[in-house]
């Protein structure tokens, strides 16, 4: 008999053999701390958590940054923890197309379970809570370690925040995200201030890629943000 937390133990397994050498790139942080952080935010804000949504957590980073593949993840943790990390994993085949690929990555967030939602919402809060502590170390020296530099950062996490926000409702995480993105001391784009008037038009409406209007708003938004 599989006991409820052999999940999660097979999940420390898998992220011990893949990510035990590994560091984050802004901080040279060991990557394992980033990983039980986000199982921790999952374990201590959402107590309807289950084994393997914590799981998920710990072994969200598996596909994307390391040689792990879909199999192993499968054998060790199920298909709840394989199904919920591949959707918020960025595409590799996208990875030289810095846009096209977190575009890919909202869009599949968004369509995704509620679980895998509440997934994406811990690691970038994690995420945030990092950066900002590297910041204060380093100064603005820290945004040459990001692809698109800072103005770009801030947009996708403003972005992740608004589909979040609007799949998950209401709930102090996500009011937390929204506080540490307000911490990042950078002026907003004006196209973010344009995508902010286009979802306020659809107040109400739950954030989908099925719904025309808002797809639409929201590529034209950011393909003009991308343009600057």
């Amino acid at each position: 008999m599989t006991r409820p937390f052999d999940t999660v133990s097979n999940a420390m397994d898998l992220i011990i053999k893949y990510h035990g050498n590994q560091t984050r790139k802004a901080g040279g942080q060991p990557f394992i701390v980033h990983l039980l952080e986000v199982a921790n935010l999952i374990y201590k804000g959402f107590p309807e958590a289950t084994p393997e949504l914590i799981a998920s957590g710990l072994c969200h980073d598996l596909l994307e940054d390391t040689e792990c593949t879909e199999n192993e993840v499968l054998e060790s943790c199920g298909v709840f923890v394989l199904e919920t990390v591949k959707t918020v994993s960025n595409d590799k085949e996208l990875e030289n197309n810095w846009e096209a690929k977190k575009l890919d990555y909202i869009d599949k967030v968004s369509k995704g379970s509620k679980e895998a939602q509440i997934v994406c919402l811990c690691d970038k809060i994690a995420n945030m809570k990092s950066l900002l502590r590297e910041y204060e170390v380093q100064g603005e020296d820290l945004w040459k370690s990001f692809n698109r530099g800072k103005d770009k950062k801030r947009f996708f996490e403003e972005l992740v925040y608004k589909m979040i926000s609007d799949n998950l409702g209401a709930h102090p995480y996500v009011d937390e995200y929204a506080e540490l993105i307000e911490q990042i001391s950078l002026p907003k784009l004006e196209a973010d201030r344009n995508l902010t008037t286009d979802w306020g038009n659809l107040k109400g409406e739950k954030v989908s890629v099925d719904n025309s209007a808002w797809r639409d708003g929201y590529y034209k938004s950011i393909e003009e943000a991308f343009k600057n």
